[in-house]
């Protein structure tokens, strides 16, 4: 019993003795995101959240503030369908990415358009497409080993 208590005490000793610190984000830090679903311009709402995951790593200051496989998300800012003398398009502003520490960050506006190749089709942006976009500045709470 003594035993079990004392490594419970050292558990939480070393659990403990673990090293945060806190790292800015400047402004503009590139953060590659891609798309989790194929999104149709005669699918979306206006308004509407598109959810979207972290390629790589982010990394500043040799700390990994957002990791690969993080949600991200982008807000639906415009949308024409089913116009006859024009193609569909959508609109997606980058809106928020999540940090290493579990926290959300905002992104730079970023506003991409998409449009349709013909008429009287859907735009159409295909899973796992690459959108880039600038994180704002931000502070993230890393561990340090």
């Amino acid at each position: 019993m003594k035993k079990r208590l004392l490594m419970l005490a050292l558990c939480w000793v070393l659990h403990s003795l673990r090293a945060e610190a806190q790292v800015t984000v400047p402004a503009g830090t590139v953060v590659v995101l891609e798309t989790r679903g194929a999104l149709h311009s005669n699918k979306l709402q206006l308004g509407g959240i598109v959810p979207l995951l972290v390629v790589a790593d982010v990394v500043v200051k040799g700390e990994v503030v957002v990791r690969t496989g993080a949600l991200a998300t982008a807000q639906v800012t415009g949308l024409a369908v089913g116009r006859s003398l024009f193609a569909d398009e959508f609109e997606l502003l980058l809106t928020k990415v999540q940090t290493a520490d579990g926290g959300l960050a905002p992104l730079q506006e970023t506003r991409m358009r998409f449009k349709a190749l013909r008429l009287n089709e859907p735009a159409v942006l295909d899973p796992g497409e690459w959108l880039m976009g600038g994180m704002q500045e931000t502070i993230v709470t890393v561990e340090k080993e």
